[in-house]
């Protein structure tokens, strides 16, 4: 593989959320930052004579993705987050959505889309009201997902 002719770095903040915006389009419009979760593969023993051996595993294994989302004066982006996760354990069952990471370059063009399939939130942090405090109150969302696709 030759190394890339593009010498820009990727941005940290170029990015935008998308998460079903028929039922959750506050949550992904005020995002603030969303964390890649950690991707691993568990390693399954492979004893040979005399020697202790492992090889790969047989499935990927994906971590939370992470959200930051800056709360609107009417706090719809915490309470879509709290609904559903509501309606999930109402149901007894995970309300399913895909969420979308777009990521952009340097110019703010799309690159590509990072794809969480059959996400769902699992929690939501708290919020610290603040009399001292001169920023905007954020909580964080965390989904579990069935699996991950990077697409151009």
């Amino acid at each position: 593989m030759a190394l890339t002719s593009n010498k820009n770095f990727l941005s940290a903040n170029g990015f935008v959320l998308s998460i079903d915006k028929t039922k959750y389009p506050n949550a992904g419009h005020f995002c603030s930052k969303a964390d890649h979760p950690d991707v691993s593969v568990a390693t399954a023993p492979a004893n040979l004579p005399g020697l202790q051996h492992v090889t790969v595993g047989d499935a990927l294994q994906y971590g939370q993705l992470t959200t930051t989302i800056i709360l609107d004066e009417d706090m719809l982006a915490y309470k879509e987050m709290n609904d559903w996760l509501a309606e999930s354990v109402a149901a007894s069952t995970p309300v399913l959505s895909d969420i979308t990471l777009n990521i952009l370059n340097s110019s703010n063009n799309s690159i590509g889309n990072m794809s969480y399939k059959d996400a769902f939130p699992v929690s939501i942090s708290g919020l610290q009201f603040d009399t001292t405090s001169t920023t905007y109150l954020t909580f964080d969302v965390t989904f579990s997902f069935s699996r991950f696709e990077f697409i151009n």
